[in-house]
């Protein structure tokens, strides 16, 4: 997360969704000593647990005393296709896990056999908001509270310069600030990596990225793919979690649609609808092609 007080403007920072590049700029361009960096990481003992600062939950940004600004200042924050944002959370996932995976993913993407190994762990982690895998948390857990938008401006990373162009006309950043974005989202990107592409074709990333991230497409207006698990491990998790309402046979409680408690009380799990942004804006997401 980035404050910018001279502008009034809090970038909230989705994982992998080019938000490292916009926050850097915005940085650099504000004025000494104007903007606050949320990094690095700490244990937080409210939560009972360790937290990355770049990248903080709305549900845990709750418990700073810096909430009272996205009420007061302009949330702005980046998106991106639920198959690609998958598959560059699978890699960094490996470039931080040990000095050989990191080493390996500067060159090569992850294996089909790293990528299985990954999803197979993604449900539980998810469950336990295991920070390794932060990543990979839903893109609404970092721009909704609960239900409740919390961004005023949602920027698809698939189309930035448009959408950096449509922000432009707010008058929240400068014109010159606003150029160097867009000069910065223009600029000829190195071509994405044929096995990049096939990790998102993926069946199992596609069939895992649609339970998953079901509010994220429902949300953002994203458009998904028929796709079905392949891997009988997967789909032993998923079975557990989706077909099992016995608390204690559930593999994955976040992800089970019903819960049955062993005092014969019900827990059920329903999709709220959600507003995109806050102030009625609903203009929708790019489809993912």
């Amino acid at each position: 997360m980035l404050i910018c007080h001279d502008w009034k403007l809090v970038f909230l920072h989705v994982p992998k969704c080019a938000g490292t590049s916009i926050r850097r700029l915005l940085e650099q361009e504000a004025s000494l000593g104007s903007a606050i960096s949320f990094f690095d990481f700490e244990y937080n003992h409210i939560l009972k647990r360790h937290v990355d600062l770049a990248h903080l939950p709305l549900m845990d940004l709750r418990h700073y005393a810096e909430w009272s600004l996205l009420e007061d200042y302009h949330t702005v924050a980046v998106i991106r296709h639920p198959y690609s944002r998958l598959v560059s959370a699978c890699r960094e996932y490996y470039r931080q896990k040990s000095r050989e995976t990191e080493v390996q993913m500067r060159n090569h993407p992850p294996t089909s056999e790293q990528l299985l190994d990954y999803l197979r762990a993604l449900p539980a982690a998810l469950d336990a908001h295991d920070l390794r895998y932060v990543h990979a948390f839903p893109a609404v857990w970092f721009t909704h509270y609960g239900s409740e938008p919390m961004v005023d401006t949602l920027l698809d990373c698939h189309c930035l310069p448009r959408d950096l162009e449509e922000f432009r006309s707010s008058g929240v950043l400068p014109q010159e600030v606003m150029d160097k974005l867009l000069t910065s989202a223009i600029r000829p990107q190195q071509t994405t990596a044929p096995a990049l592409t096939q990790l998102e074709a993926d069946s199992n990333l596609q069939a895992m990225a649609n339970l998953l991230y079901q509010e994220d497409f429902n949300t953002f207006g994203f458009l998904r793919n028929n796709a079905s698990f392949n891997d009988s491990v997967l789909q032993q998790i998923l079975e557990q979690s989706l077909c099992t309402t016995a608390s204690h046979g559930i593999s994955c409680l976040g992800i089970a649609p019903k819960v049955r408690w062993y005092w014969g009380r019900d827990s059920n799990r329903i999709p709220p609808q959600m507003a995109r942004v806050r102030h009625g804006n609903t203009r929708r997401g790019s489809p993912h092609v």
